[in-house]
């Protein structure tokens, strides 16, 4: 009686209790993975979109500057070519559409264009009737740019570029 009485208040556990132990700690570690990867998904996927985005508004920042300041102004659909004046010195920018990229030569007066893609992945915008629009437009004093940016391919929503430019320099 007293072997029955010592086996029943020894302290320990069983393999039972273990294994239930292992299998509920291991539910807990791959949930906790699978959500730490799905936030570096979707971290990296914000990362992607915001450099596109600062692309895109470094991009207008500049291209404003430089629309304003302009003594003449020619473009067709795909491309746009800006004379202006710095620092007394005349100066040639030239954008340019090209491959699903938009690219940009600035020079001085006599020396050769060198384009730098600006900002990748672009297509242009497309009317009602899925028609592409030009990427570069004038109407009177206005400019407009309109094209889409995809960042990546990978994201969902492309960022839309729809914007006017208002030319200031009278003889434009």
């Amino acid at each position: 009686m007293k072997m029955v009485k010592n086996q029943l208040n020894e302290k320990g556990i069983t393999l039972l209790e273990l294994i239930l132990v292992l299998s509920l700690l291991t539910i807990a570690v791959g949930a906790i993975f699978n959500f730490y990867f799905l936030v570096q998904k979707n971290w990296n996927k914000a990362d992607a979109d915001s450099a596109a985005l600062n692309e895109v508004r470094s991009f207008l920042s500049g291209f404003e500057k430089e629309v304003r300041s302009a003594s003449s102004i020619t473009l067709d659909s795909n491309s746009l070519e800006i004379q202006l004046s710095v620092d007394g010195k005349d100066k040639t920018v030239q954008y340019r559409a090209r491959s699903g990229s938009l690219e940009k030569s600035s020079q001085l007066q006599n020396s050769s264009s060198n384009f730098k893609t600006i900002i990748q992945n672009i297509s242009p915008l497309t009317d009602p009737d899925n028609n592409p629009l030009p990427y570069f437009e004038r109407k009177g004093k206005n400019i407009y740019v309109k094209f889409y940016v995809n960042p990546n391919n990978t994201s969902t929503k492309p960022i839309i570029v729809n914007e006017v430019f208002t030319l200031r320099n009278k003889g434009v």
